[in-house]
């Protein structure tokens, strides 16, 4: 999947000089997906301070009134580098007392002990960032392959295992197996809780979520949970394994990571092609031409019919010793 976005966002980073805890606002909003972990992995790295002290606030025009749109799977990126670039303006301002102490102790200073004294010096432990994606005002069609940090590929390969219900059209998910490159991973187990989800939405929206319009006044019918069925617990793989992909370096982005969240999405297409084969593998073995016609959401109606079942299907037939 082709990732490609052009926005930025803004970050403000505050250390406080009493109890040396950082308190950072970024642009991009947390939905679930852990962008303030990352950000708060960081910052604390970045910092050097232990990550206890960092608290990620809540989002506030007030403070960051041009924040970029968190989506695309690179709002996490883009809200981590806004951050540490203000965590590197912030080291440049603790560097000189950094080296006094360390003169004085012949030690590293302990990290409230670096701030009280920046604090004592009247240094201004307050850094604002907006990180500007490289290329973003490029005139030229964007491609993947370019040299800018915001134009990338996501890769990622699944195998799906399944079993299916001819008479009902109802699939059980026997096995899904996911390989997914996020480069260097912040956080992996985010990562693999993300590509988890993607998953499983994408089982939703090639197997279950229909929208059924109305031909008459173009009303939608699927308007609730009886008809239109969203993903649940039941079309999770019975058995489910994500691996990220190991020493999968990516020099130009944030830290060396990629995005994710959507992308891993489309490899739910492994149980649609798992599906297939049982389709079209069970119409061979009763004589039966090839179905071309099974377009998504392959739903259980779709599905049952598919088998194109008759009367002959459900006779057996004893051999006679």
């Amino acid at each position: 999947m082709a990732q490609s976005y052009s926005e930025g966002t803004h970050a403000l980073v505050n250390i406080n000089g009493n109890d040396a805890t950082v308190v950072v606002h970024v642009g991009g909003s947390e939905i679930g997906q852990g962008l303030f972990t990352k950000v708060a992995q960081v910052v604390a790295m970045t910092l050097g301070c232990p990550i206890e002290k960092v608290r990620i606030a809540d989002n506030n025009t007030d403070v960051s009134p041009n924040a970029a749109w968190t989506g695309g799977s690179t709002g996490s990126e883009a809200s981590c580098e806004a951050a540490r670039l203000c965590c590197v303006k912030l080291n440049e301002v603790l560097a000189p007392v950094k080296f006094e102490l360390w003169k004085r102790k012949n030690a590293e200073p302990s990290w409230s002990d670096l701030v009280s004294r920046a604090k004592e010096n009247s240094l201004c432990l307050s850094q604002a960032s907006n990180y500007v994606p490289e290329g973003k005002f490029k005139t030229e069609y964007r491609l993947p392959w370019s040299p800018f940090h915001a134009d990338y590929y996501s890769f990622g390969v699944a195998v799906s295992e399944i079993e299916v219900d001819c008479l009902t059209g109802e699939i059980t998910i026997i096995r899904s197996d996911i390989l997914y490159d996020t480069g260097s991973s912040v956080n992996c187990i985010i990562d693999i809780g993300q590509a988890e989800g993607a998953f499983v939405m994408g089982i939703g929206y090639f197997l279950r979520e229909e929208s059924l319009i109305s031909p008459v006044d173009g009303v939608e019918l699927a308007d609730s949970t009886w008809e239109y069925k969203p993903p649940c617990s039941i079309d999770i793989p019975q058995h489910f394994k994500v691996e990220l992909l190991k020493d999968a370096k990516f020099p130009k982005g944030v830290l060396g990571m990629k995005g994710i969240g959507e992308p891993p999405m489309v490899l739910a297409y492994s149980v649609v092609g798992a599906l297939k084969e049982a389709i079209q593998s069970s119409r061979k073995e009763r004589g039966l031409d090839y179905v071309t016609n099974l377009s998504s959401p392959l739903t259980t109606d779709k599905i049952q019919t598919s088998f194109s079942l008759s009367k002959g299907d459900f006779v057996i037939y004893l051999k006679e010793d």
